[in-house]
This record gives C-alpha cells, structure tokens and sequence, in this order.
C-alpha cells in the first residue's frame, strides 16, 4: 500500500508560498525543522503529536496550527499512523507587507503559535475556504494568485477573530464575579 494517496502540492517561483494537501495510511515522522515562511497546518483526518517551539499538541481532526517564522516545530504519528492534512507556508511578500490588516492578521495569529480547535461549523467554514485555494492551484486560471492571497486573508482573519473571542472568553472566565 503506498503511504501518500491524493496528493496535491503547488509551490510558486519565488518560493513565498507552499500549499499541499496529502493523505498519509503509513507512518510519517517530520524531523525538527523551521523555514523563513510563517506555517498553516490543518489536520482534516486522523490524530498526530504536533511539537512547537516549546510546547507538544495532541492535535485532531479539525486542528488548526499556526507556526510563525523561524520556530522549530515538528509533527509525528500519535496511535494509528493514517491521517490527512494541509500545509501552507507563506512569506511575507506574498501576502504584501502594506497589507490593510497585516499586522492584525500575521501578529495577532502567529505571535504565540497557537491551536485552535474548530467547532463543526468552523470547520466547515476552514475547509471550504482551503478547498477553493485547492481548486485554484489546480485550475491555474486567470488572476488564481491574487484570488489565493484574497483566501489566506480570509482564513487569516478568520482565525485572528477566533483568537480574540477566546482571549476576551478567557478573561472574562477568569474576572471575579
């Protein structure tokens, strides 16, 4: 049995953004590394153990993991060995530094390489925001780069929002009543 099945990768030129989705059924280990681009990981099936920095994650179907640049970070089998995921690196260039919501998005997600555990109807959210950057990778039509940027946007606010909500949660929980 091969151990990659539906794979699906695209790389551009310059090297400012990455995109791959692959599914895995045998096991799969990732040696500590870290790139000069920030990380997106999307576990769409199967459990793994996802390192960071200084922190491991047991991270399930439905996790989102944000690694910024530079940060060693590493993901291994957790029990059964088959899983899918989708990876996306991205510089800075690519999503533009004069970015309206750059600093919003890029420090307010990345600043603490956080995850986020999606409720079902996030997740749906999530994945049909990556499915369309998948179907825009394969398609390569007319303006497709642009149109890839515009998503990383979205999921990037996305999860800015998301990360804001569970901040104010968390100190509102936490305020004496």
């Amino acid at each position: 049995m091969s151990s990659e099945n539906n794979s699906t990768a695209y790389g551009d030129e310059e090297g400012d953004f990455y995109y791959e989705q692959i599914y895995r059924t045998q096991s799969f280990g990732r040696m500590n590394h870290y790139h000069r681009t920030y990380e997106i990981y999307y576990l769409l099936s199967g459990q793994r153990s996802y390192f960071v920095d200084d922190r491991a994650y047991h991270i399930a179907a439905g996790d989102l993991i944000f690694i910024n640049k530079q940060i060693v970070h590493k993901s291994s089998d957790l029990g059964r060995p088959e899983h899918e995921r989708i990876v996306i690196n991205f510089s800075d260039a690519f999503l533009g530094t004069d970015h309206p919501l750059y600093d919003q998005m890029l420090f307010g997600v990345f600043e603490h390489n956080d995850l986020i555990r999606l409720d079902p109807s996030e997740r749906l959210h999530v994945q049909n925001l990556l499915g369309r950057m998948t179907s825009e990778i394969s398609e390569h039509t007319s303006g497709y780069k642009t149109y890839l940027r515009l998503l990383l946007t979205e999921l990037l606010l996305f999860a800015a929002r998301r990360m804001e909500r569970n901040k104010t949660a968390e100190h509102e929980s936490a305020s004496p009543v």
